[in-house]
């Protein structure tokens, strides 16, 4: 039933875009003959150091030019950007000066393939900075692991290829031929033919209402009256569909409790059973979840999903009485982003780490005792 409403909504949408072809057509030529000179393409803009009278700034801006970076010299441009962002930590001032002087993509070729790479993220962090220089060392922190990341990818792709193209097409077709492949093949002659009469099919009714176009009386009833047929036909089939229930899938289920939100325990209770599980990675992801619940739990911030991670950072640097928990939270942070964002790998190690910052937090584990504020 839902194939047969898929092709007569298919077979709709034609008719009424074939009977509609001529007007369309009347239109696009009015318009194209009623247009104007198009305006020409913007140039893109070019970025220029700037100087005082007395010199230097004292930060060099790294610029890429138009011209394509092989991948050493890509490499050398991630460098000098890193350079450039540990300087940041000390001289936020600067980020105007190297906002200016970032180009739109840096345009790097390796092996002949050609790979624009964006900087939208890094524009867009530098105005942050900008406007919040009180927080130039998590900016600086955040530029740089994001550039090594970037420069560790680009190495990868410039190292030869672990296996031979010929034996890592020998060795796919030697899992292909296993057992559990055995079903899996292309279409077979019944398919390719079945495709073949539903084009042909189409071919037909366009060529029919194509002729139908010198009469457009008689297109519009035709397709009226395979809209109303549509209609009647869905209408059937949902009063069907309801009167063939049976009563007890009506009925309203008032078993079971009502959910209630998620707190911090639950969400320290599933990192533990997530470390058990030798999920480490996961695990510090519900870690770092359990510090942010237990922050509201303290009426330190509003946990909102909507907000990034360096959000909560800066709340915790204005409310009142949080100095002290900053740090810890800013450390579960760094290294929750370091290994889910970053693709680090996650140990046992790094999950007592974000635990005992946890503590600090005010989260409570088995393995410590509770106090009263817990």
């Amino acid at each position: 039933m839902f194939r047969i409403l898929a092709s007569s909504t298919a077979v709709l949408v034609s008719l009424a875009a074939l009977a509609r072809l001529p007007e369309a057509q009347a239109s696009r030529s009015l318009r194209s003959g009623q247009a104007g000179p198009q305006p020409a393409a913007r140039t893109s803009k070019s970025a220029t150091g700037q100087k005082t009278a007395g010199g230097d700034t004292g930060a060099t801006t790294p610029h890429a030019g138009p011209a394509t970076l092989d991948l050493a010299k890509y490499l050398a441009e991630l460098d000098r950007w890193s350079a450039a962002a540990a300087r940041l930590e000390r001289h936020p001032e600067e980020a105007a000066q190297l906002e200016n002087g970032l180009p739109d993509s840096w345009s790097v070729t390796i092996d002949g393939e050609h790979f624009p790479v964006p900087t939208d993220w890094l524009r867009q962090t530098l105005v942050s900075l900008e406007a919040n220089h009180w927080l130039a060392g998590d900016y600086s922190k955040e530029i740089r692991a994001r550039l090594d990341f970037m420069r560790a990818q680009a190495q990868a792709l410039g190292r030869e290829p672990a296996l031979h193209p010929e034996t890592a097409r020998n060795r796919l077709d030697g899992i292909l031929e296993r057992r559990e492949f055995a079903g899996l093949r292309g279409p077979s002659r019944f398919d390719q033919l079945s495709a073949r009469v539903i084009a042909w099919l189409a071919d037909l009714i366009a060529r029919v209402f194509g002729r139908l176009q010198a009469r457009p009386a008689v297109s519009r009833v035709l397709t009226w009256t395979l809209a109303i047929a549509l209609v009647l036909i869905v209408t059937a089939w949902l009063v069907r569909a309801f009167l063939r229930r049976r009563p007890e899938e009506v009925t309203l289920n008032l078993k079971g409790g009502i959910r209630v939100s998620r707190g911090w325990r639950d969400w320290a209770r599933d990192a533990l059973a997530a470390s058990a599980r030798g999920n480490h990675r996961d695990a510090i992801r519900l870690a770092y979840w359990a510090g942010v619940y237990r922050l509201e739990e303290l009426g330190l911030c509003k946990v909102d999903r909507t907000r990034t991670h360096r959000e909560y950072l800066r709340l915790l640097g204005v409310a009142p009485g949080a100095e002290s928990r900053r740090a810890p939270l800013e450390n579960v942070t760094w290294r929750f982003e370091r290994v889910w964002y970053g693709r680090e790998p996650a140990s046992a190690e790094d999950f007592q780490f974000v635990i005992e910052q946890l503590e600090m937090l005010g989260c409570v584990f088995p393995s410590t005792p509770a106090t009263g504020s817990s």
